[in-house]
């Protein structure tokens, strides 16, 4: 377990700020060396990226490709939707 606040300046969109959330968390990961995460948001759509198939091509692309290229350092990795009420220790954190 573990955590992490990374600033971000200069993000006005909520939506891109929870895509870049769910990046660092996963390079965090991998900097900590973790085989195996979980990664939650209360983001559907952002977890619907994540897990889709089909390329993505909304403003957040490069980040969910970026995230999705980073799968790989992974044994397993899961992204999850997690109601914003089960989600109080990140909004915590934020």
């Amino acid at each position: 377990m573990g955590a992490c606040a990374y600033p971000h300046t200069s993000v006005a969109d909520p939506f891109i700020a929870e895509a870049k959330a769910c990046e660092m968390a996963v390079s965090f990961a991998i900097d900590l060396d973790f085989r195996q995460i979980q990664v939650e948001s209360d983001s559907l759509s952002i977890i619907k990226k994540l897990n889709s198939t089909i390329a993505d091509k909304s403003v957040i692309s490069p980040i969910v490709n970026d995230i999705i290229s980073m799968r790989d350092s992974f044994e397993l990795i899961t992204f999850a939707h997690v109601g914003r009420l089960d989600n109080e220790a990140e909004h915590k954190l934020a």
